[in-house]
């Protein structure tokens, strides 16, 4: 088991008397938490002070038990019990301030304060041996920002999974574990306009196609949020079609 470094950890007043604890050693549930937060975490910077002391994930308004479920995975793993369910359009967004969380993201995992464009798998999580660490990163961030996309080919349903991401490094990152999963995908680039700022923006997608690949995927990554994966919320078990006869 992997031991933490916490020594540039800083504490709060407010984190001791709230009673906030840190994980000392890397786990699975732990390695989750770190996917969870790079596909829908955010840190920012309050008031000008240095270090983040407020996190955000968002969440769409039909995954209000997913939502729970990650509720449940912080307060077991920093004993976290006071946060804010804000409700914008139709998102429902986690919210919560800690200085003791933030600057353990940042100083033991690397995660940016501010923008996500440059955000990589820790490194202490890329070089694992485990397995399970390495699925339980994949399995947060496939439950928080992976889309199952519902196509047609050749007269039949056919679905890819997808994930897409402005950070080429987390793209490469994550392509290297699927590798090591012995999960099939592929990469590429895609070049999107946007009308707001009338530029040219590049995303760097990976890709799962086809029943029997992303069924393997599952299988390996165990979701817990398979029925509300990404923007088109597709469900995978709701495809009315049989497995058996579909599976290619």
């Amino acid at each position: 088991m992997t031991n933490l470094d916490l020594s540039m950890v800083i504490f709060s007043r407010k984190d001791k008397e709230k009673g906030i604890i840190l994980p000392e050693y890397l786990t699975e549930e732990l390695a989750e938490d770190i996917g969870i937060h790079i596909g829908d975490g955010s840190m920012y910077f309050k008031k000008g002070k240095i270090g983040a002391d407020a996190i955000t994930i968002s969440s769409n308004n039909n995954e209000m038990d997913y939502l729970n479920y990650v509720i449940k995975l912080k307060k077991k793993l920093y004993n976290l019990n006071k946060y804010r369910i804000l409700y914008r359009n139709n998102e429902r967004n986690l919210k919560f301030h800690s200085l003791a969380i933030s600057t353990f993201y940042n100083s033991v995992f690397g995660l940016p304060i501010g923008s996500k464009d440059e955000v990589d798998i820790p490194h202490i999580i890329m070089q694992s041996k485990d397995n399970e660490i390495l699925s339980s990163v994949i399995r947060g961030l496939t439950d928080t920002d992976f889309g199952l996309i519902k196509r047609i080919k050749y007269g039949k349903i056919y679905p890819t999974l997808e994930g897409s991401s402005k950070s080429k490094k987390l793209i490469d990152s994550l392509s290297i574990l699927f590798k090591k999963l012995g999960i099939k995908h592929y990469t590429c680039k895609e070049q999107i306009f946007d009308k707001r700022t009338k530029k040219i923006y590049t995303r760097n997608k990976i890709i799962i196609n086809g029943f029997k690949r992303i069924s393997f995927c599952f299988d390996v990554i165990l979701p817990k949020n398979p029925k509300e994966m990404g923007p088109k919320r597709f469900e995978f078990e709701k495809f009315n079609l049989s497995l058996d006869h579909q599976l290619s």
